[in-house]
């Protein structure tokens, strides 16, 4: 569980996953990890007060505030056992998901389930409209960008394979590790599941003049943009060069308009010297913006579909290299291929 001021809920939280993992203890090897974010608060003092020398549950903590991202890598690095879950502190997804994403991960071939709060059987309960307006437009955006065919890429709740996940090699250290864990795993033929989830906002509304909001509004929105441009770069050079061109052939059929009047306009006053050229300058002269867009809307309209192709390309070379990387790094043993000398 990464946690940043979270300190008037995480005691709680540690509790109640806690109680349920001793439910299921039967069947499963347990421990509880919380990472401490660089928090302003009491958040590192509450969860070591709510583990009560418990050595399987652990705090670890950043000295200061890293993102998401490098929160769940930390958490990886330190964790064991053959299945992680990871979980928002607030709990705004019940515990009882955990099993039901565990039960995912034994039964199938699924390397990555996803607790969903958007799919058919899911439901929303107190979540502030604005907040829920972003993340529904965001991850429609995600998965329409990546054809990822998921109703949510950015859920925290989500159930790892965990020797799969090692492969991964995750670099984001904000959010945007929740669309890069779904690309790498679908990048090296990893199966991804979704389960429907219910997304509640209760026990944050009840405290939240005491907590600090880890979401902001700008920020989530230009890393949902740059997140879809690295997931499809291509739509973001080749779109807008297609709009561009279509603007520059309006543009064009203006100047093709100009000309023939121009042209017309000769022959009616008789002049000396009638051709195209003559034609083409008059109109120029007659509305030389019309030219000057129109040849540079289709300049630029060029340079960006050629953009688009090149990232293209570069995009398929990533993919190639990152699988083929992959596999040479799970040849090797564990010490060289983690960079450490025995």
């Amino acid at each position: 569980m990464p946690a940043y001021n979270e300190g008037a809920l995480i005691g709680d939280s540690v509790h109640q996953v806690a109680d349920y993992l001793a439910g299921i203890e039967a069947r499963y090897d347990w421990e509880i990890l919380v990472v401490d974010d660089g928090s302003g608060d009491d958040t590192r003092a509450a969860a070591e007060r709510a583990a009560g020398g418990d050595p399987r549950i652990r705090v670890l903590a950043h000295p200061k505030n890293f993102g998401l991202g490098q929160a769940l890598q930390t958490g990886f690095n330190e964790a064991c056992g053959d299945y992680w879950i990871t979980l928002d502190s607030d709990l705004s997804y019940d515990v009882s998901h955990i099993g039901r994403m565990l039960q995912v991960l034994v039964d199938t071939p699924a390397k990555l389930v996803l607790a969903s709060p958007y799919m058919k059987g899911s439901q929303t309960s107190e979540v502030p409209f604005v907040r829920l307006w972003l993340s529904r437009v965001a991850n429609a955006f995600l998965s329409r960008i990546s054809y990822a065919d998921l109703s949510t890429l950015t859920s925290l709740a989500r159930g790892y394979d965990a020797r799969f996940t090692r492969k991964l090699f995750l670099r984001s250290t904000g959010m945007n590790i929740m669309p890069e864990t779904v690309y790498k795993t679908r990048i090296l033929g990893g199966a991804v599941s979704e389960i429907p989830a219910t997304l509640d906002w209760s026990r944050q509304n009840a405290v939240s003049e005491q907590r600090e909001s880890s979401m902001r509004v700008l920020p989530h929105v230009i890393g949902t943009l740059l997140t879809g441009f690295m997931l499809r770069p291509v739509l973001f050079f080749f779109v807008p060069g297609i709009l561009l061109g279509l603007a520059g052939v309006y543009s064009g059929i203006w100047m093709l308009i100009h000309t023939t009047v121009a042209y017309r306009a000769l022959i009616e006053a008789g002049a000396d010297k009638i051709n195209i050229t003559v034609a083409i300058a008059d109109a120029f002269q007659f509305s030389p913006h019309t030219f000057v867009i129109g040849l540079l809307l289709m300049l630029l309209s060029v340079q960006l579909i050629g953009l688009s192709f090149v990232a293209l390309q570069s995009k398929r070379y990533f993919e190639e290299l990152f699988g083929l990387g992959t596999s040479i790094r799970g040849r090797l043993p564990r010490s060289e291929s983690s960079g450490r000398k025995d």
